[in-house]
Order: structure tokens, then C-alpha cells, then sequence
């Protein structure tokens, strides 16, 4: 019995050894080998080019998503001022000095938006 899964196991690898050896023949009797060489080379620059295509599409995501942040961060301030711009009216010192450091807050933001805008030359 172990003989015979020998001798089975010997047969089979002798067959897929033949195997081999009649596709590879029959390929390098398709495809020179320059051909080879070509379809290798056009993988590697297709991997390349797919990486600088999801490279370029993180960069752009990043952009956006630092445009939504400006242009939200600007939605702010014109809101806030014209809180303050009604609060002003209003004579309580307090109010107008919180409200003051609240928009100092927002313009320090807003500046930080435009430096990271400016870095990466989204505009």
C-alpha cells in the first residue's frame, strides 16, 4: 500500500514535471523574449502609474477636504459677525470683550486655514 501511494506520488510529479516542461516550451515558442520582457516592464509602469493615479487622488481628497474647512470656518466668522455686529448695540462691556476674544479665536484659525491653504497650492 505505500508502495503503490509512492510509486502514484513518483508518477504524478513525473506528469506535472513533463507538464512544465511542454508549457514552458510552448510559451517561449509563443513569446520571445523580448515579448517578456515588454509585459514586465509594462506591468512595473502600470503599478507606477497606479500608484501616482491613488497618490495624486489622496492629495486631492486632502484639498477638499481643507477647502470644506476654510470655506466653513469663514461661514463662521461672517456669522459671528453679525452676532456682534448686533451685540455692539447693546452697552454691556463683557459681552463685547468675550465676544471680541471668541473672533480674535476664529481670525487665528482662519489664518492657520490660509497657511495651510498657500502650502499646498490649492489656489
Amino acid at each position: 500500500m505505500v508502495e503503490s501511494n509512492k510509486s502514484e506520488i513518483y508518477e504524478l510529479y513525473n506528469q506535472y514535471f513533463q507538464d512544465k516542461i511542454f508549457r514552458d516550451a510552448y510559451f517561449k515558442r509563443l513569446y520571445k523574449p523580448e515579448d517578456l520582457e515588454g509585459f514586465a516592464h509594462r506591468n512595473k509602469t502600470q503599478k507606477k502609474n497606479r500608484m501616482k493615479f491613488l497618490i495624486k487622488k489622496k492629495q486631492n481628497l486632502i484639498r477638499i477636504k481643507q477647502k470644506k474647512g476654510f470655506m466653513n470656518t469663514l461661514i463662521d466668522i461672517s456669522m459671528f459677525l453679525q452676532v456682534l455686529e448686533q451685540v455692539t448695540h447693546i452697552d454691556n462691556l463683557i459681552i463685547n470683550i468675550q465676544s471680541l476674544i471668541i473672533l480674535f479665536k476664529l481670525f487665528i484659525e482662519t489664518i492657520h486655514l490660509f497657511q495651510n491653504l498657500i502650502n499646498s497650492q490649492i489656489f
